[in-house]
């Protein structure tokens, strides 16, 4: 009877050992499900990323060759940015070959200064300042669910 007894207690699993399955089981359900999530929203994101990093660029070129004829254009449309320093600040729409640019893979942008939203294509000029003299109010540039701020004082930051 006693060896009865003894068999009897030891037939189940211990805390730890359901505690380390559900942990285990969790780690692995939450690798396997973000195989299945689809990559929608993650175009959005790049998009921003990608125009905050060209945005960035020009500021810091303004703030570096600040001299008097110097233009720091980067020109937003529909379907993407271009640094367009060819044309001369005195063109709206890029001419000749691009220094640099980006296709929104997303839908079109809005970019809205001061709060209320501006026609596209919008040329945006850096001052040696590295601010925007369009956002003087503040600007926002949303790709579909990704959006980013730019503060009167030049600071670019996801919002």
């Amino acid at each position: 009877m006693p060896g009865s007894t003894l068999a009897k207690a030891n037939s189940g699993f211990t805390l730890v050992e359901l505690v380390t399955v559900i942990l285990i089981l969790g780690i692995l359900a939450v690798a396997v499900a973000s195989r299945f999530v689809g990559a929608g929203g993650v175009a959005e994101v790049v998009d921003r990323d990608q125009a905050l990093s060209l945005l960035r660029r020009v500021q810091m070129l303004a703030m570096q060759q600040t001299h008097s004829d110097a233009c720091h254009r980067l020109i937003l449309a529909d379907t993407g940015m271009v640094v367009d320093d060819l044309s001369g600040c005195a063109a709206q729409s890029p001419g000749g070959e691009a220094d640099l640019s980006i296709h929104f893979q997303s839908s079109a942008p809005v970019f809205s200064a001061g709060g209320s939203p501006s026609a596209l294509p919008q040329a945006l000029d850096f001052d040696a300042l590295g601010n925007l003299s369009q956002c003087q109010a503040g600007c926002r540039l949303a790709l579909a669910n990704a959006a980013f701020c730019i503060e009167p004082q030049g600071y670019m930051h996801p919002c």
